[in-house]
């Protein structure tokens, strides 16, 4: 509730504006949000810097400051200042919440089809338009030091090729300034890159970088001298999925975000301090009212849900620029079971891209159902072999077993005792005769 008071002392109107929050009970209030496709740039300003420390692993001191801001939201036609609380579009928690301690955290992803999801993750780099454009009476070209710019007289084309046989790729009105990055050898084509347009999350770091630069002495960073300085310590806020190789942008994969939600663990009471239960973000469905989902439901299953988050605080320190976003709230559009996902699905995704891979996999697949089969028959025809009975052993040819281990010749029994000739010759077997 705003209320407006016109004070008349010695003619000239002083105005006084009081902010109220509206009390639901003693422990809620109602705190303005903004919707994200409402936000509004140059509205977001410093409330104040503190100064903060803490202690590392091994006891030593780390001193860093926090930025605190204000967000002037546009309620019924007024303005009303308040903390930065915008509600952002639907998310996803495919493996749900992760509880560590004094943290609460999920896994998020977002639908890049959708085009609220689009209005409010979107940067410049991914929907600017890149193509040749003809150098013409058409275009107008400014030769700089470090840039160069083109700006079109009439409505033009944009080309994937340096060609008029060239595909068609997009069209820019007149007057469109173009950053140009090369040419043809001829002179006669522009590689030109223009348009592009940024979401909610690119307009608040753009507001956050300007606001801390402007203020960059008492922030520590009296140094930097750019604001580009700025956002190149600033990590951005969505990660976008990019090949290794090329730098390009995968197509058809979702981009995501660690969010961290709103969580306080339970507390004993100590001191003049009772003891609290186990307090995080409310997230609710239109069926369940005022009731929240448990815990336990949100991390065990697979959530869709529209949060509030909230700009807490800006970090700085160790060289590092870090909005701080929490979610503070959210409405649950969709419960499922969890899917389990392959540990190795990045790396699934990546080479789902190689059509030349995929048709090579398809025809050895198909092969090697054939040589599978062959590989299994040879195996059950070892196993056969292994299960029949020995052939038994012929009569006679058995082996002396000790005459076999020692490589010896088989030892015979010879008699000695005289024949029946008349002479006194003794017979040996297996010797000539004398």
């Amino acid at each position: 509730m705003l209320i407006v008071l016109f004070l008349k002392k010695n003619k000239p109107k002083i105005k006084i504006e009081f902010l109220f929050k509206q009390k639901l009970n003693k422990n809620q209030v109602i705190m303005p949000v903004t919707n994200h496709q409402n936000y509004s740039q140059g509205k977001l300003t410093l409330k104040e810097i503190r100064k903060k420390e803490t202690k590392d692993g091994t006891g030593n001191i780390i001193k860093y400051l926090q930025a605190v801001f204000n967000y002037d939201h546009p309620i019924n036609g007024s303005t009303i200042k308040g903390n930065p609380n915008f509600e952002i579009c639907p998310v996803t928690t495919p493996i749900g919440f992760v509880k560590e301690n004094y943290k609460l955290s999920s896994f998020s992803t977002f639908d890049i089809t959708d085009p609220e999801v689009q209005d409010c993750i979107d940067i410049k780099e991914r929907t600017q338009i890149k193509g040749w454009v003809k150098c013409d009476d058409n275009v107008e070209l400014k030769m700089g030091i470090k840039n160069s710019v083109a700006t079109s007289k009439a409505k033009i084309d944009v080309y994937n090729s340096p060609e008029d046989e060239g595909t068609v790729v997009s069209s820019v009105e007149e007057n469109t300034v173009m950053q140009v990055e090369n040419q043809n050898d001829e002179g006669t084509w522009l590689l030109v890159v223009t348009g592009g347009k940024e979401g909610f999350f690119s307009k608040v770091y753009n507001d956050v970088a300007k606001i801390i630069f402007d203020n960059r002495a008492a922030c520590g960073l009296a140094s930097l001298s750019k604001l580009e300085d700025i956002k190149g310590r600033m990590k951005a806020p969505i990660y976008w999925h990019r090949d290794k190789e090329t730098g390009d942008f995968i197509e058809g994969k979702n981009p995501s975000a660690y969010l961290k939600h709103t969580y306080f663990s339970a507390q004993p009471a100590r001191g003049d301090k009772p003891a609290m239960t186990e307090r995080y973000a409310d997230f609710k469905t239109p069926l369940t009212g005022d009731e929240k989902l448990s815990l336990d439901i949100m991390m065990n299953s697979a959530l869709t849900f529209r949060p509030v988050v909230a700009l807490t605080n800006v970090y700085i320190g160790a060289g590092k620029i870090t909005p701080q976003f929490y979610v503070s709230s959210a409405v649950v559009t969709d419960i499922k079971k969890i899917e389990k996902v392959h540990q190795q699905q990045e790396t699934l995704d990546k080479y789902s891209q190689d059509k030349e891979l995929l048709e090579r996999l398809r025809t050895q697949l198909a092969a090697s159902k054939g040589f599978t089969e062959e590989r299994k028959q040879e195996q059950e025809n070892i196993e056969k072999s292994r299960s029949t009975p020995d052939s038994p052993v012929q009569e006679g040819t058995q082996q002396n077993l000790q005459d076999f281990l020692s490589g010896g010749p088989k030892k015979e029994t010879v008699n000695l005792e005289p024949s029946n000739d008349d002479d006194d010759d003794i017979e040996i077997k297996g010797l000539p005769s004398l």
